[in-house]
């Protein structure tokens, strides 16, 4: 990093004249590792110096799969690109047009997936009412502070029984991100 070079250190009570301003304002303009409005690769400032985007460290996205059916096999529906944190809070979100056809008593399991671990399972049950209920799926909503590292997060669904259909009317994304 630079060392600004002063002309001179002023002591309280001197006078100041405008010849002596000109030659601070001329040390500033001789400041290297900043061109123009942007800082210069030779300035060697890494990224985690800086604090342009401090409420946000990373994020990710990704559409929804758009070709779900309900299955009892456990099936991806959104796998997130890898995500790199520094320790710090991570949210997984999303919005998705999906609503669930099911009769009294079906299940959908939805799991969220920290790499190749299961980090939080969520079991929707469709009402006990006769005929066939539906029920509009919102993506999981979770958060953790796992350590700094690379992850991927992929979300899946399972149903406990064929009767059960996933109706997508929109696509839908789903997000990560960590906050600072």
């Amino acid at each position: 990093m630079s060392t600004i070079s002063y002309p001179k250190i002023w002591v309280s009570g001197e006078i100041l004249t405008a010849a002596d301003l000109n030659a601070e304002f001329a040390a500033v303009n001789g400041i290297t590792g900043i061109t123009g409005s942007q800082i210069s690769a030779a300035a060697n400032i890494a990224g985690t110096q800086l604090a342009v985007g401090a409420a946000v460290n990373a994020f990710q996205s990704a559409a929804l799969n758009l070709v779900l059916t309900a299955s009892t096999v456990e099936t991806t529906i959104v796998t997130l690109p890898s995500i790199t944190t520094r320790g710090g809070r991570v949210i997984l979100f999303g919005s998705s047009g999906v609503f669930l056809s099911a009769t009294a008593g079906a299940q959908l399991t939805w799991k969220v997936y920290r790499d190749a671990s299961i980090v939080q399972t969520i079991v929707t049950t469709a009402g006990t009412t006769t005929g066939t209920v539906n029920i509009p799926l919102a993506l999981p909503l979770f958060s953790e502070a796992p350590a700094a590292g690379s992850y991927v997060y992929k979300i899946t669904t399972q149903t406990n029984t064929t009767s059960a259909t996933i109706n997508n009317t929109a696509q839908g994304t789903a997000y990560v991100l960590e906050l600072s």
